[in-house]
């Protein structure tokens, strides 16, 4: 296991500018040889560079509790161990029980002046950092009941119920390109994308320096530290990458991790999973992603009621429209009526908005755009 936040980062960064990276591309002419050498010299520079842990030690933080408490807590210790040595000492077992009632009220009175303090701060953040250590389950997955009743303590049995529930309510794709039923004038057609080192280094500076890495066991962390040393050898492969449709064997692969939402632990039904991608692949769908919003903004393609997957809006700001709407129709007494889809907002937008891809004939258009076009890039 590598040590990120301790790596020699100057050095790194050192060895990586010395590489030519165009005579690297120049001499292997595809993009899978390109791909494979430069995660070699990546891979290699992280070898010197980042040291190794021997073994994870997770170092727990002891509270800091007031001195009275700490010395009830050593009195305690003291008196349990001369009871051992003595436990048919009567008076020796009372005097223990009684510390061991001082100590308990001790302990709850420093924890009520504690949150008491908090609540009275009026510190947001500490508040809710609080009470998610506090309701959050840090523990691994326990024992699994499947559809048949078999209780699964088996890793590799849970792995795979997890595995098979998640298939189940996932809708595959049927490869089927919808008509469009409406002509809509575009003044720009996105046939190709070409990715400079600006980009790389834009979308890099969006990543999330705690988040986890992928498959391929590189962390963002690396990338936003160097992200001068690689953003042009990345815009290099993924310009080669994009000109033959090639997509690394990793970027297709992802660890799926199961979070427990509500319910019982022991239900399958009661997870959701997170994917866990390689960062590089997130790079450059990054880019992608902003090609393909800015192409829709300038040719005018999105419905105007879209508000998933469109910059600034969300369920909220679907929501004000919406509220916004009504009390208009309210006013002026007219007659209004209010659709389930409109008015349910506890799903998320990826949830919320699909029925708008469906219903409106101009948002047609989104969806074979972005179909055609990944069949065109993969």
């Amino acid at each position: 296991m590598y040590l990120w936040y301790r790596a020699n980062y100057d050095l790194l960064g050192d060895y990586l500018s010395s590489v030519d990276w165009l005579s690297m591309i120049s001499n292997n002419l595809s993009a899978d040889q390109s791909w494979h050498v430069f995660l070699a010299i990546l891979k290699n520079a992280v070898d010197c560079f980042v040291p190794k842990a021997a073994r994870y030690y997770r170092r727990e933080v002891k509270p800091r509790y007031p001195r009275t408490l700490r010395k009830c807590a050593t009195t305690k210790r003291k008196l349990w161990k001369r009871l051992k040595k003595q436990p048919y000492d009567t008076v020796l077992r009372e005097r223990y029980r009684r510390c061991v009632y001082r100590w308990r009220k001790l302990l709850a009175d420093s924890q009520t002046i504690f949150e008491e303090n908090l609540i009275t701060a009026n510190n947001t953040g500490a508040f809710y950092r609080y009470v998610n250590r506090r309701i959050t389950n840090h523990s691994s997955v326990g024992v699994i009941v499947d559809h048949n009743g078999a209780h699964l303590s088996d890793n590799a049995l849970k792995a795979n119920a997890f595995n098979n529930f998640f298939v189940s309510v996932g809708t595959p794709d049927n490869n089927v390109i919808p008509e469009c039923h409406e002509d809509t004038l575009l003044t720009s057609i996105l046939e190709y994308i070409v990715v400079d080192a600006a980009d790389v280094m834009s979308s890099i500076d969006k990543l999330k320096s705690n988040c986890s890495s992928g498959p391929d066991g590189l962390p963002p962390i690396l990338f936003k530290r160097l992200k001068h040393c690689l953003c042009y050898p990345l815009a290099l492969l993924y310009n080669q990458m994009l000109s033959v449709g090639y997509v690394p064997r990793d970027w297709l692969a992802a660890h799926i991790i199961p979070v427990h939402k509500k319910g019982i632990t022991s239900d399958v039904s009661n997870y959701r999973p997170i994917s866990l991608t390689c960062v590089m692949s997130k790079i450059l769908e990054r880019i992608i992603v902003g090609r393909i919003a800015d192409h829709f903004h300038n040719n005018n393609i999105l419905y105007p009621a879209q508000h998933g997957f469109v910059k600034h809006r969300s369920t909220t700001t679907n929501l004000l429209e919406s509220y916004n709407d009504w009390s208009i129709s309210i006013q002026s007494r007219e007659q209004i009526s209010i659709p389930l889809l409109h008015t349910d907002v506890s799903v998320r937008a990826c949830t919320s908005c699909r029925p708008f891809l469906i219903t409106s004939k101009s948002c047609w258009i989104l969806l074979l755009s972005t179909v055609s076009y990944r069949k065109h890039l993969f």
